[in-house]
């Protein structure tokens, strides 16, 4: 039959999450990031690589929750922690370590 593309009119837009400059790590592989509205946190994602044969997650991203975001919490490889306020309407965030670990 022919290709159809359906598009959800009722779910909330995602944020997209870019981490950026990692030497020897450009990716971010191994941090974990996390947003948080009103009544808290939601799930956490972690940036993977090789997740199986021949195969590759994307080192972007994309989150939501059911209510506005309100911030961005990420755990770094090695510990260190980046929390940044965002707008619930914000489409992208890219974010830079910003330093050594604790």
């Amino acid at each position: 039959g022919p290709l159809l593309l359906f598009r959800n009119h009722q779910a909330r837009p995602g944020l997209r999450v870019v981490l950026e400059g990692g030497t020897g790590n450009p990716d971010w592989v191994g941090a974990q990031v996390r947003l948080r509205g009103r009544s808290g946190f939601g799930p956490m994602s972690e940036i993977h690589a090789g997740s199986g044969h021949y195969s590759q997650n994307a080192a972007t991203l994309v989150m939501t929750l059911p209510e506005p975001f309100l911030e961005v919490w990420v755990r770094w490889p090695g510990g260190r922690i980046t929390r940044k306020e965002v707008t619930p309407d914000l489409g992208e965030i890219r974010l830079k370590h910003g330093g050594p670990d604790r």
